[in-house]
């Protein structure tokens, strides 16, 4: 009979081999299926189309690599730059519930970067402590 620390030790290793192996297969036989994969051929097409060819003159390649690298303000699509309540129509059940929304309160809010909007969060939760213990002590006599 052999001892347990080789049937332990021989379990590890078999499940080691068994990963292993499965990391193989899907990573030769999941590439068709996956979402890297999509990305590296837009990556290839952008770069094939914005690149001259490799029988380019040296100087005009470096020219379009240096023309890349530039720093860029990109347009921003015409969703962002308006909002979606340009595009469609008003509804009246949504402008019934907005009159009751501060939405002065909310253009405040959006304004806090996400540190202070964490502050805002903590100290609500801390009053919210203090009302769960004012009203503890005020249900016991």
């Amino acid at each position: 009979m052999r001892r347990l620390y080789q049937k332990i030790y021989l379990t590890i290793v078999a499940s080691l081999v068994l990963v292993v192996l499965a990391s193989g297969a899907v990573w030769r036989f999941g590439w068709e299926f996956s979402p890297a994969r999509q990305v590296v051929e837009i990556v290839g097409a952008v770069a094939a189309a914005v690149l001259p060819p490799a029988s380019a003159p040296r100087s005009v390649q470096a020219q379009a690599i240096a023309r890349i690298g530039e720093p860029r303000r990109l347009a921003a699509p015409a969703a962002v730059r308006y909002p979606l309540s340009v595009h469609r129509e008003v509804d009246p059940v949504i402008e019934a519930y907005k009159k009751d929304v501060d939405r002065a309160l909310l253009r405040s809010a959006l304004k806090l970067t996400p540190e202070q909007r964490i502050r805002e969060l903590i100290k609500l939760q801390q009053l919210a402590i203090e009302f769960q213990k004012a009203r503890g002590r005020k249900e016991s006599p």
